[in-house]
């Protein structure tokens, strides 16, 4: 009867899924997508470990994503909400549809207790975009970059990390300790 009302109220329904052993619970309106956040966390490590990528010195003092492209604000509903169980904390991921230059795009924000751990961003049918974006991440601080390749990490001793890649569509992961990242995952 809440589950009912709920919806009712607030036009989004609640399910509970098993996905490679893991119970989720995902709220969301619309069409569900079911995704397997600790999954998609999984086979990033795996990507980011490649010797294909290039790696440069992240010399960010601040997050240099929003100069190139608007991002869902936190009071903006997600379309999907999910969360978990994980070391005794819970862990949320909240996904977003939007536009970037009227092309779709998804965005996700992940969050281990209580704390913003990582974002990701995919740009649907936008392949010029990967190199763009790479291009003006490397001009801030005058980076090197080998375009001979699809995939580049800004890294920092600290742990924070922006890796951007082309994996059928550009995404871009932005964490703040990948560290962090490896530990909950294993």
């Amino acid at each position: 009867m809440i589950s009912y009302l709920k919806k009712f109220f607030t036009g989004s329904k609640e399910v509970r899924k098993t996905i490679n052993g893991w119970p989720y619970t995902y709220r969301y309106s619309d069409k569900p997508v079911f995704f397997d956040p600790i999954q998609m966390l999984k086979e990033l490590n795996f990507r980011y470990q490649d010797s294909g990528v290039q790696r440069l010195q992240y010399r960010f003092t601040e997050d240099p994503l929003p100069r190139f492209m608007e991002f869902p604000k936190d009071s903006d509903s997600a379309s999907v909400y999910c969360k978990i169980q994980l070391h005794e904390k819970e862990f949320e991921v909240f996904r977003y549809v939007f536009k970037i230059s009227h092309f779709p795009a998804s965005h996700y924000r992940f969050v281990y207790g209580g704390d913003q751990i990582a974002t990701f961003t995919r740009m649907y049918h936008q392949s010029f975009y990967h190199q763009n974006l790479g291009l003006k991440l490397a001009t801030i601080h005058k980076d090197s970059l080998d375009l001979s390749t699809d995939k580049w990490a800004w890294e920092h001793p600290d742990g924070k990390v922006l890796f951007l890649e082309k994996f059928g569509y550009p995404q871009v992961w932005n964490f703040q300790d990948f560290t962090q990242i490896k530990q909950l995952i294993n």
